[in-house]
């Protein structure tokens, strides 16, 4: 802890079935160490006491997740490490939760201010006429004309709530020049976020060969939503853009309380896939929380329903897990130090078993 001013109590946050325990130490006792004689008319230097009391948070056991029973898995709360995974960690098709490395390269190249519409890019000819095949190949998709102008805050909307894979595509072009030096973009942002098991091969996430992991996505949603335009489209129910008119965000876990995006993601290959956060005031203090989920598949449910099923009971079993519990309070003395006093910081700590 670091010396401070007194504040409201501090605070802990920990498994429901935690106790909080403050036990006392030994009795302060002076050092008697030998020291130099004072020189004349200072005042003497207090000696160093020992800490007066031990604050200690005990445990009972550890946090049970409702894990999914297939596929990956991983969530956290930011700032903390993280509950666990489970399914493996190798890695598996994304499907179209590829588009949130997409979304966040464009905006890591062209920021967007939460107002701003930003610049715009044209449609061409080609990527146009490719729309009747990409509809043949069964892709997500939104009609595009061409020479149709779209602003950039348009293009990602498509991207990030209708899921057009032929958006993805155009974003790439207009960006880096083509597709292929898009990729390369993707991939070296990947790296630098220490997303090490993690291969882009297209924009999209249509080809199955764009691979990753569930803990490797909670490192780029945890960067993406550091972007306030990325999380205020990722949150956004509905938009209208040209030509496709009045389109709406596909992730059904929107309407969990707190929920703010980020990614949906289906395919034969891939499953089901979700990679979501959520922000919960708890204890007074705003917590994020971030996960993914990969490869879910239920023969009595579509995968992307499955995805939002264990995606729901994930956070549902993070609610669970987080309790404040008080540990010191305001203005409590827990140590002496030399002509200092420690006092509680004030802050809100947390804390989870998992």
């Amino acid at each position: 802890m670091q010396a401070s001013s007194p504040a409201a109590d501090s605070k802990a946050m920990r498994p429901t079935a935690d106790a909080a325990r403050a036990a006392s130490a030994a009795p302060a006792t002076p050092n008697t160490a030998a020291q130099a004689p004072a020189a004349p008319q200072a005042a003497a230097v207090p000696s160093v006491t020992k800490v007066n009391k031990t604050i200690k948070l005990h445990t009972r056991g550890v946090t049970r997740m409702p894990w999914p029973s297939a596929g990956q898995a991983s969530i956290g709360v930011v700032g903390m490490p993280n509950f666990g995974h489970s399914g493996g960690s190798g890695p598996v098709p994304t499907a179209s939760v590829a588009k949130a490395m997409t979304a966040y390269q464009i905006l890591k190249d062209h920021p967007l201010s939460p107002k701003s519409q930003g610049p715009t890019m044209r449609v061409t000819r080609a990527e146009a006429l490719e729309f009747p095949h990409q509809v043949a190949l069964q892709q997500s998709l939104v009609p595009v004309a061409s020479g149709e102008r779209l602003t950039e805050r348009q293009a990602l909307q498509a991207l990030m709530l209708a899921s057009a894979d032929n958006v993805a595509q155009i974003l790439a072009r207009w960006d880096a020049g083509s597709v292929p030096q898009f990729i390369k973009k993707m991939n070296a942002t990947a790296k630098e976020l220490g997303m090490t098991h993690t291969h882009y091969t297209d924009p999209s996430g249509f080809e199955w060969h764009t691979r990753s992991t569930a803990q490797d996505q909670m490192l780029l949603a945890t960067a993406a939503l550091h972007l306030p335009s990325y999380k205020q489209i990722a949150s956004q129910r509905t938009a209208v853009i040209p030509v496709a008119g009045h389109i709406k965000n596909f992730n059904k876990l929107l309407d969990d309380q707190g929920v703010i995006g980020i990614k949906t993601g289906s395919m034969n290959a891939a499953g089901g896939c979700l990679l979501f956060a959520a922000k919960y005031h708890m204890g007074h203090k705003n917590v994020l929380v971030v996960g993914t989920v990969l490869g879910q598949r239920d023969g009595s449910m579509g995968i992307l329903d499955k995805a939002f099923l264990s995606s729901h009971n994930l956070l549902e079993g993070v609610k669970r897990a987080l309790h404040p519990v008080t540990i010191v309070h305001k203005g409590q003395v827990i140590a002496h130090l030399p002509n200092s006093l420690l006092v509680t910081t004030g802050r809100l700590l947390y804390k989870h078993i998992g």
